[in-house]
């Protein structure tokens, strides 16, 4: 709710803004310099925080140092960006689970009552054998050239939950079937000294940075079969309008003008 404390600012209802450190109010040198302009005209004096480090805005000591407070923030943020890509990047080239919601067809996550994770290892990467029993299924259907509509709208009379434990969507359930993690990754054109080669030879693929990988969750369908099925895909793509009829167009409407400045139409 930062946009209230500022709109309280400018009707000069706040005098002193109190933080728990710099780094949780700025980590962006110019928000700062749009406070210290706010500070000019109106109540605000100043910022502290909780240990009992002030920022008195109205001295040029005061903003002085409250500037590096927010280029150290600066600094440290980009710091932490820096170190968790090279983590995540190293993570990738393992062919290693990056994170993010279940993946339908793998284990979830398995907490006790406490919380406390039970199946670490096994998330997004051991199978669960019905449910790539039913994305098998789906993916021979649409191959054979079922639309994906129906294939979902089956699913949903069935009562075949989607990986949220809820009906399937238009939106989710197409792109659950784009995904690459479930093709059995093709090491052609791979760099010979990868540590994702490792993995098992059926290991499907993880797309990271562009970069596909071999995973350590094993794929569930053929580069071949994945290929078919985007075929499919385009094959029975809608338009954007979802076939509705439009009025007859021309390729110069919005384009062509009359002598007096108004657009022409056909």
């Amino acid at each position: 709710e930062y946009d209230l404390l500022v709109a309280a600012i400018e009707r000069g209802e706040v005098e002193i803004i109190v933080v728990t450190e710099m780094t949780r109010l700025y980590r962006r040198i110019e928000e700062l310099l749009e406070l210290i302009k706010m500070a000019d005209r109106t109540k605000l004096r100043g910022i502290f925080t909780t240990d009992g480090i002030g920022y008195d805005l109205s001295t040029p000591e005061g903003i002085h140092a409250a500037i590096g407070a927010v280029n150290n923030a600066m600094l440290e943020s980009a710091r932490l960006s820096k170190r968790q890509k090279r983590k995540k990047n190293a993570r990738a080239e393992q062919g290693r689970y990056l994170g993010g919601y279940r993946a339908y067809g793998y284990e979830g996550a398995l907490k006790d009552k406490a919380g406390t994770v039970l199946n670490r290892g096994r998330i997004n990467v051991a199978l669960v054998d019905r449910e790539v029993e039913i994305y098998r299924d789906c993916v021979r259907r649409i191959i054979a050239g079922e639309r994906a509509m129906t294939i979902m709208r089956d699913l949903n009379q069935r009562g075949v939950p989607s990986p949220d434990g809820k009906q399937w969507a238009a939106g989710n359930f197409k792109r659950l079937f784009m995904k690459k993690r479930y093709v059995v990754f093709e090491a052609e054109d791979h760099p010979t000294d990868c540590a994702c080669l490792q993995n098992p030879p059926t290991g499907g693929t993880l797309v990271h940075c562009g970069a596909e990988h071999r995973a350590v969750w094993p794929g569930l369908i053929s580069r071949e079969e994945y290929e078919l099925m985007m075929s499919r895909f385009r094959e029975t793509a809608q338009n954007w309008n979802h076939g509705l009829v439009h009025g007859r167009t021309y390729m110069l409407s919005g384009l062509v003008f009359c002598a007096c400045g108004s657009v022409m139409y056909g």
